[in-house]
């Protein structure tokens, strides 16, 4: 079965070719929130997460009930957030010149999200992660989606492979395989194809009600960086 996760990919909007980073450490920007969303930075200090809300390494970004949060980092990288969750920028440096440099580690530990990757992810040989609550996903240019579904954590690629693993054992997915994971000390389950109704269901937990707002934000930034 075909695994098709429909949600719009845009090109980048604001990366600059020579810096690794903006100079106030900025690494990405929130897009689209849908709902109430809070961000905590290092300091301990929230707010509100807005439409074009600054992002920053240790950033924490929680969403309420019924809501949803859409980030693009400076590479390219995206994260589609649904309601009840919480991610963290554990570490990122993007770095254009040396592309070995570059490295990211996220959680995701409450909630769902679909994964896109960007530049960081795409080189021979990445160093990215997202923390799950069961494990880890080591990512190598992928599409994914991650959260609990019909009683149960899963982990779906739409494109791409990752590994799935934890403290008992791992699980290689590739294009169309998902797995389900109970704890740490259990092994992912065997990768198989997911039901057309659990795919549904996942992707329903991911799927902003206005996509198209998102790609106009993303011309306006790229013009914005151009000027």
């Amino acid at each position: 079965m075909k695994f098709v996760l429909s949600l719009i990919l845009m090109t980048a909007f604001f990366v600059s070719s020579t810096s690794v980073q903006a100079a106030n450490n900025v690494v990405g920007l929130i897009l689209e929130v849908e709902g109430k969303a809070t961000i905590t930075d290092q300091k301990g200090q929230s707010s509100d997460a807005l439409v074009k809300t600054e992002l920053h390494p240790q950033d924490v970004i929680s969403t309420g009930p019924d809501s949803k949060v859409y980030i693009q980092l400076i590479d390219n990288t995206e994260f589609t957030l649904s309601e009840n969750a919480q991610f963290t920028i554990e570490e990122y440096n993007f770095n254009t010149k040396d592309s070995s440099k570059s490295y990211a580690t996220y959680s995701v530990l409450e909630g769902a999200f679909l994964y896109v990757s960007g530049l960081v992810a795409k080189r021979s040989n990445p160093d990215v992660k997202v923390n799950i609550p069961q494990g880890s996903i080591g990512i190598r240019g992928t599409k994914f989606w991650g959260g609990t579904v019909n009683g149960e954590y899963g982990v779906i690629v739409g494109e791409g492979k990752i590994v799935v693993k934890n403290k008992a054992g791992s699980a290689t997915l590739t294009r169309g395989q998902g797995t389900t994971l109970k704890n740490r000390i259990t092994p992912p389950g065997a990768p198989k194809v997911w039901s057309a109704d659990r795919v549904a269901a996942a992707t329903k937990t991911v799927m902003l009600a206005d996509r198209a707002a998102i790609g106009a934000r993303m011309t306006e930034a790229r013009a914005l960086e151009e000027q």
